[in-house]
């Protein structure tokens, strides 16, 4: 088997990250070990090669390198914000591969890549660019394309995303699409069947850097091995899961070979998260912002205050108990215990809605009644949107 995918640096600010990662090394590292032979084919320069050749030994991911021009990163402000690429100008010398499966990423640097497999995956990684699908150099028999909600919208032009499917489907050879929808699984659309859903593994904690590309290498695991696409899939959750929840780059071989427990959600649930926070500050507009967008990231609904009532006087709040009334969880973004957002706490804890509390300084004392009643708290972001879109989903 090969892979055929950048290694980057990647950086995060919040919490703090600088690893030698990107989808070629991290799918590589997903499954070495349960794949003898695997070789990555990856482009380097010559300022990342030290630190990735010690992190290809660690993981025994044999790469064979090309010659690339400068070096390339990701600057991340937290895990799910739109990062900075560094080095968006590379180019690369030509890749070739040739086996009986090849899992292939889109790559930041410039260069050709000629790919030829009986079987195999293809991940465009291309979430910023409304370019249309460009598979020049890849010859696939079996071809499955796996893009994220974001990546099929920008691809196709669609929001809708059964739509923007059979138009993938429509410009391509494949014999299928996946389409990850975040914290509500997968949607699987075979050129010839009806499409499945399958529902994702909730973590208590979560490291959505790099899940793309875990759930990519256990796909093409499974698909190698005779699963067909749908239990590929559940591969390929899982595999995400295992790499979200720990960190550890290796998924373990009862996930990959499919003996991990079935999700407690099967995919086709839908949830509406009650974003709850004050929005008087630029700090606090900036975060509602990024919360709204990392949630709708994640396959389900939102009813943002800000966003869907906006300021006003004493009549607003009729309009936003409405809205948390059709509400499936509550996001609270509790810094400095704002009263307004302890408030609708306090109504949803009453009405049995879920709560997950987010807070880098939490008051204690002010936080006690809602702690005190069952609401989740977490001071990383990225895991309090999670876990709010899958209790919105019925998670417990």
């Amino acid at each position: 088997m090969i892979i055929v995918g950048g290694t980057y640096r990647e950086e995060v600010t919040k919490p703090r990250w600088n690893e030698i990662g990107g989808s070629g090394m991290r799918a590589a590292a997903a499954i070495a070990a349960q794949v003898p032979g695997l070789v990555l084919l990856t482009a380097m320069d010559s300022e990342t090669a030290g630190s990735a050749s010690v992190s290809y030994y660690g993981f025994e991911v044999e790469a064979r390198t090309v010659e690339r021009t400068d070096t390339v990163a990701f600057r991340y402000f937290t895990p799910l914000s739109t990062p900075t690429v560094i080095g968006a100008d590379a180019t690369a010398e030509r890749i070739v591969a040739d086996d009986d499966t090849v899992c292939v990423f889109g790559m930041v640097e410039r260069g050709e890549v000629a790919v030829r497999a009986r079987r195999g995956v293809f991940d465009p990684q291309r979430p910023r660019t409304r370019a249309p699908l460009d598979l020049t150099g890849i010859a696939i028999d079996e071809l499955v394309l796996v893009v994220n909600m974001t990546e099929a919208r920008r691809l196709t032009g669609t929001d809708d995303i059964d739509e923007a499917a059979g138009r993938l489907l429509s410009v391509s050879d494949a014999v299928a699409v996946v389409v990850k929808r975040g914290a509500a699984g997968a949607r699987i659309f075979p050129r010839r069947g009806e499409p499945t859903s399958i529902g994702a593994h909730p973590t208590s904690s979560v490291w959505t850097l790099g899940s793309g590309d875990t759930f990519a290498a256990g796909f093409t695991y499974a698909f190698a091995n005779g699963a067909d696409f749908v239990e590929a899939a559940r591969v390929g959750s899982a595999s995400a899961a295992s790499w979200c929840g720990s960190r550890i780059p290796a998924v373990p071989a009862e996930v990959l070979n499919g003996s991990a427990p079935q999700p407690p959600l099967d995919g086709t649930e839908n949830g509406t998260v009650y974003l709850a926070s004050p929005f008087f500050t630029l700090g606090e507009l900036w975060l509602v912002e990024l919360a709204r967008g990392a949630l709708l990231a994640q396959g389900v609904t939102i009813f943002s205050p800000w966003h869907d009532v906006g300021l006003g006087g004493v009549e607003v709040a009729a309009k936003d108990l409405a809205g948390l009334d059709r509400s499936t969880a509550i996001l609270a973004l509790l810094d400095y215990s704002d009263a307004g957002t302890v408030f609708e706490c306090g109504y949803g804890t009453n009405a049995g809605v879920p709560i997950v509390g987010y807070s880098e300084h939490l008051d204690e004392e002010a936080m006690k009644m809602i702690v005190g009643t069952g609401a989740e708290y977490h001071n990383d972001f990225t895991t309090a949107v999670y876990r709010a879109a899958w209790r919105s989903l019925g998670a417990r």
